[in-house]
């Protein structure tokens, strides 16, 4: 499945937010940490030490800020935020579930929520019910759901090609 090019690089380009950029650096900064703190231990200084005990920190940092990235992006009976549409402009390729992709179908992608969950999708008066049958969107671009373009359509989303929804789920 290929995303609309729009929708890749229009809005969002660097919408990581302060969060992903600190979970990003703390990461950074404790793979960096480690690898220094293991080239000392092959010529033992002070400073080893020190490395040492700065890699910890880091990586117990990097974990942190990670699970609380996990838990505030986690999967809420209700939630809203940036949803976008995806299509080939046929049917044919897999999903995540198995089924075959068919962009007609009230079809979404979501990170968490389980295969088969169906979710009542709003915006602007119009709404939609899809059931989640692939995994998405890619964290770093901040939307929460990605649609089959049938949904976006009914949705009025398919022009701006990203647009802010509420969810819940139905059932």
């Amino acid at each position: 499945m290929k995303l609309e090019p729009q929708i890749l690089y229009q809005q969002h380009a660097f919408g990581l937010g302060l969060r992903g950029i600190l979970v990003a650096a703390a990461i950074v900064v404790a793979l960096l940490a480690i690898a220094a703190a293991a080239a000392e231990l092959r010529r033992p200084s002070a400073a080893g030490g020190w490395l040492a005990g700065a890699a910890l920190v880091a990586a117990i940092v990097a974990a942190a800020l990670v699970m609380n990235a996990a838990a505030a992006h986690g999967c809420a009976p209700r939630f809203a935020g940036l949803a976008s549409y995806y299509s080939n402009g046929e049917s044919g390729p897999r999903t995540a579930s198995g089924a075959r992709f068919d962009d007609r179908l009230a079809t979404a992608a979501h990170r968490c929520l389980p295969f088969g969950t169906r979710l009542r999708v709003s915006r602007a008066g119009r709404s939609v019910v899809v059931t989640i049958n692939d995994r998405g969107p890619a964290a770093w671009t901040g939307r929460v759901l990605d649609l089959a373009r049938g949904p976006a359509i009914a949705l009025g989303l398919a022009g701006p090609g990203v647009a802010r929804v509420e969810a819940e789920v139905v059932d």
